[in-house]
């Protein structure tokens, strides 16, 4: 039976915060792991405060993450990438050179059984107009190969600069209160599972924590890690689904 596990929104901008302390440790666990089958990780958007395409700054900053997902992939685990709104491009480099599969929108997946969707979550609200523009005009081919090409010094402080505001409109702004927010998560969850049924729906971006269960199906936002290091496990032993907190 497989074992997966799920995160999203950890935000890591450097290697000295505690949220990217606890994210290699959470990694070299996973390596540390003896499992029957092979492990599925899936990123579920916002890993990074910023990464844009294979450019080598990225590379350099968080090289200690390369490694430990590097040995991850190696040993035959795979990795799930699905872009977010602070993590752009990311074929050139995570699917080409690291050998992730990188999602853009949304994918289907059955784990244990289980009837999963995964996707990052940001067109959950369908009236937050500005940003559906933004995310519209940032995945344009054109913009993308502007973007991607840009002098490495010019794109790190474009990129700093978006990303903060971007941070403090997701927090701050996007959200009124978390009621607010869990019922655009579900009232969207609805739509999808019209669309296409399923068993469970995992997402992220609004940074709020919630674990829903409908008479069809199950829909966890994995919230952020500015609040409590956390992420989603589907054990290879269980079908039950099980919110771990990192220490």
């Amino acid at each position: 039976m497989d074992e997966a596990y799920f995160v999203s929104d950890v935000h890591l901008t450097d290697l000295e915060s505690s949220r990217t302390r606890a994210f290699l440790k959470f990694l070299k666990e996973l390596n540390q792991k003896k499992a029957d089958n092979n492990i599925r990780l899936f990123f579920v958007g916002d890993i990074f405060d910023l990464w844009i395409s294979d450019y080598t700054y990225f590379q350099n900053k968080f090289a200690p993450i390369i490694h430990e997902i590097k040995e991850f992939i190696k040993t035959g685990n795979e990795l799930y990438y699905f872009e977010g709104n602070h993590d752009l491009y990311l074929k050139d480099f995570w699917q080409k050179e690291i050998g992730a599969t990188v999602v853009a929108d949304f994918e289907y997946y059955e784990i244990n059984g289980i009837k999963v969707r995964v996707e990052h979550g940001d067109l959950a609200d369908p009236e937050d107009k500005g940003y559906r523009f933004l995310r519209a005009f940032l995945r344009n081919l054109i913009v993308r190969f502007i973007l991607s090409r840009l002098p490495e010094g010019f794109l790190v402080k474009l990129g700093e600069m978006s990303s903060r505001s971007s941070r403090k409109y997701t927090s701050e702004v996007k959200v009124v209160s978390d009621d607010d927010g869990k019922n655009k998560i579900i009232a969207y969850a609805d739509k999808c599972y019209d669309h296409r049924p399923f068993d469970l729906m995992v997402t992220g971006h609004t940074h709020i924590f919630d674990d829903a269960k409908t008479k069809n199906y199950r829909s966890i936002n994995l919230g952020s890690w500015f609040d409590t290091p956390k992420y989603l496990q589907i054990s290879s032993n269980t079908t039950e689904i099980v919110i771990m907190e990192l220490a």
